[in-house]
């Protein structure tokens, strides 16, 4: 399981670009995998958004992704006792 959770300024200026970046992502991983898929995608109130994934190699190219589209800065967590990793991308 994959968690990337994404803030900053940068992403309520952008923000239907990048949702439409992570669908992209998710189809192209469907077509490898039809396991890999987002299971849902949140949006609290100070505008952050998390985006739950079924797989951690999604929720890794996710975050290479969105590193590679619009910069910023990313932070990779990795679990030593469950297969979860938490992507956490900003920009402001």
């Amino acid at each position: 399981m994959g968690i990337l959770h994404l803030s900053g300024k940068f992403l309520s200026e952008h923000k239907e670009d990048i949702l439409r970046l992570l669908t992209n992502e998710e189809k192209r991983a469907m077509e490898k995998n039809p396991l890999e898929r987002v299971i849902k995608t949140d949006e609290t109130e100070d505008g952050m958004i998390s985006v739950e994934t079924t797989s951690e190699s999604l929720v890794l190219r996710m975050g290479r992704i969105l590193t590679r589209a619009y910069a910023g800065e990313v932070e990779y967590k990795f679990s030593d006792t469950q297969k979860l990793v938490r992507v956490e991308w900003k920009r402001e």
